[in-house]
């Protein structure tokens, strides 16, 4: 069965009344074009090509847009309608921050590694298994079709490969 795509989002809330004010601070810390939104209850949005999904250009214009305005920015992420991320400035100061899934991104690493040296496993291929073993691959992790990177080499009949995963496996043990 196939999954939806998630929403990706990523958004500035800046706490001003001023549109040309909230453009003059944003001109110079953004890449792309921006949209800014005209102001609502005393905040602005404003939407960056450039930030899209990029915690770091997120951090890096709110920072700058709240020191410049000397307010408060609030900077939004979205990812895949899984993880919600935000990083609240005060005069260019971090305040507060949120990651409703801080490991997300970890696990998604680790499931992909783990996964291509299954692949591996299954072709016999001793030096990318050497080279992942040295990236952190766990021989005993279960990847696709439920197999571990150690029980495909097994079962596809590659000794040396198997060797080299039921060492690796003995010496995370011990």
């Amino acid at each position: 069965m196939k999954r939806a795509m998630g929403a990706f989002i990523t958004n500035y809330q800046v706490c001003s009344d001023s549109i040309s004010g909230v453009r003059d601070a944003i001109a110079p810390l953004v890449e792309t074009r921006a949209y800014v939104s005209p102001p609502k209850n005393g905040w602005i949005t404003v939407y960056d090509e450039a930030s899209e999904q990029n915690e770091r250009v997120l951090r890096r214009v709110a920072m700058g847009v709240s020191r410049t305005l000397k307010t408060a920015v609030l900077a939004f992420l979205v990812h895949d309608s899984d993880i919600l991320m935000y990083w609240l400035w005060r005069g260019g100061e971090l305040v507060d921050e949120f990651n409703s899934r801080p490991d997300y991104f970890d696990k998604k690493v680790n499931e992909k590694l783990t996964d291509i040296g299954v692949g591996a496993a299954v072709s016999g291929l001793n030096l990318f298994i050497a080279a992942l073993l040295a990236r952190g691959l766990d021989p005993n992790a279960k990847g696709m079709h439920g197999l571990t990177p150690l029980s495909a080499a097994e079962l596809h009949r590659h000794p040396a490969t198997y060797q080299l995963l039921k060492s690796a496996s003995d010496k995370r043990v011990s």
